[in-house]
């Protein structure tokens, strides 16, 4: 749970960052997502955030929007099928 509201808040922070066009801010929160990610369990969020991170440290934002919805998405489902699991835990005990 404390995952969870750390790696939102970073998520939040990171859509500021790409919205602002402030790619140092994308390359250092993209960096600090994907590694929480992996942490975390969340394999599929690391690719396109590493990939993200790179865009911020080349200073090309370009598919930054595409790719953060991707991540967003992800992040979503993720969070979806943790909840789904514990609730089923909870009613099989």
């Amino acid at each position: 749970v404390r995952r969870r509201a750390s790696v939102n808040s970073d998520n939040a922070e990171l859509r500021k960052a790409v919205a602002a066009g402030d790619s140092k801010n994308v390359d250092y929160l993209a960096h600090k997502l994907a590694g929480s990610s992996g942490v975390c369990g969340i394999a599929a969020m690391v690719r396109p955030l590493r990939t993200l991170e790179k865009c911020g440290r080349a200073g090309d934002l370009s598919d930054a929007e595409s790719l953060l919805a991707s991540i967003t998405e992800t992040l979503e489902t993720c969070w979806r099928l943790v909840e789904d699991y514990l609730a089923a835990k909870g009613a099989a005990s």
